[in-house]
């Protein structure tokens, strides 16, 4: 299957440490794949960006992204109708309250999950971001119409990430892995991923079938086996939306089995034959 270089979906939300302003850059080092994997999934920046090919799987450990990915999905138009005339401007009354309630059904627990997640700062669901509520933030839905488009036909698991790498191994599958950077304690709960824990699934990537890029911050880099293919991107990242823009620059290391600059040409060469092609050139 063909693919083109972008999608370009919106993200439905976003996660601490997320690829939002590093998708476009790694999607065109992405080579022709069947089968598109993100085992460490968060905001699946990516996965949104990227074409759709033939099968596709988001897992995420957390259950309330994997079940917010499922219910997007599967949304019912009555749902949708629900959810509009929910309250989405943020104020802090009504982010706590919304934090700290008991749905008692799927509709009500995704309001949960969504306010909290797009209300707060970092979008981490745990504290409301102070600008929102200095500027009157409305929280935009509409996007949950083309994140339901794009999710169409997509697997959506909360599972242990080696398995699921295990599971939809093959000679055809591409995986997208972006684990949480242990050290990293702004953005994860670093208990739950260990410097062994990325040990082993360096380990386990030496051995895969398909091919992967693996996204890592630069202080684990050591860690990579030396058959790696390694790449460093420049990339800005906002400090948050109570930061007034400000934005600090890093470099982002992306390792592979397989040579992404090759990748990326073969994919422009392809794009130029699509294009002399359907100009009616023979």
């Amino acid at each position: 299957m063909n693919m083109v270089e972008s999608g370009n979906t919106p993200q439905a939300f976003g996660t601490p440490g997320g690829k939002h302003y590093l998708a476009k850059k790694i999607v065109p080092l992405i080579p022709e794949h069947e089968t598109y994997v993100e085992p460490y999934a968060g905001g699946a920046a990516v996965y949104f960006y990227k074409e759709p090919v033939e099968k596709e799987v988001l897992n995420d450990k957390d259950k309330e992204i994997a079940f917010a990915y499922r219910f997007i999905r599967d949304m019912t138009p009555a749902q949708y109708e629900w959810l509009k005339k929910k309250k989405w401007t943020v104020d802090r009354e009504h982010f706590e309250r919304i934090k700290n309630s008991k749905p008692s059904n799927e509709v009500e627990r995704f309001y949960k999950f969504y306010y909290t997640k797009k209300a707060s700062y970092g979008r981490m669901g745990t504290t409301v971001d102070p600008l929102y509520i200095k500027r009157g933030h409305i929280i935009d839905i509409n996007r949950l119409r083309k994140a339901q488009q794009r999710l169409k036909g997509t697997a959506t698991n909360s599972g242990d990430a080696l398995r699921m790498i295990d599971k939809h191994d093959s000679k055809n599958t591409f995986f997208y892995i972006d684990p949480p950077y242990p050290g990293r304690a702004n953005c994860y709960n670093t208990k739950d991923f260990t410097d062994e824990d990325l040990r082993d699934l360096t380990d386990k990537l030496r051995h895969i079938k398909g091919k992967f890029i693996i996204s890592i911050n630069k202080e684990n880099a050591s860690q990579l086996p030396q058959q790696f293919h390694v790449k460093r991107i420049a990339v800005e990242r906002s400090l948050g939306s109570s930061s007034k823009g400000k934005e600090i620059k890093e470099k982002e290391i992306l390792a592979s089995n397989y040579d992404t600059e090759l990748a990326r040409r073969n994919k422009i060469l392809e794009r130029h034959a699509n294009n002399f092609l359907q100009k009616g050139h023979v």
